[in-house]
């Protein structure tokens, strides 16, 4: 048990790399044919399929803001500053609410 103690934070290796890999805008790398893969490169090697779901894991583990340009007419400016409303954060809490349901979250 002790060595697979010490193996154990590789598996979480790509999933960091493929966040690191969307957060800085680079596409992400195709997949390998596990049938090309050769565990025989190290002794006793075994090749091991990880699953990486990397809009979940992004959605879970990825808190890096983007900033965007938001034109709204004059009249919801002035309720948004008189209610002392975030702009942002009423506009992310929208995209949020959007993205749950069309993604069955909630």
């Amino acid at each position: 048990m002790k060595g697979l103690e010490r193996e154990l934070p590789t598996i979480y290796a790509p999933k960091r790399y493929t966040k690191r890999l969307q957060e800085d805008g680079n596409p992400l790398p195709e997949p390998s044919d596990y049938k090309s893969i050769e565990a025989d490169e190290y002794d006793n090697g075994v090749v091991t399929l990880v699953p990486l779901d990397v809009g979940a894991y992004a959605e879970k583990y990825s808190q890096k803001a983007v900033r965007k340009n938001c034109t709204i007419p004059s009249w919801l400016d002035t309720f948004a500053s008189k209610n002392q409303l975030s702009l942002s954060e009423v506009l992310q809490n929208a995209l949020i609410g959007i993205y749950k349901q069309k993604n069955h979250l909630d």
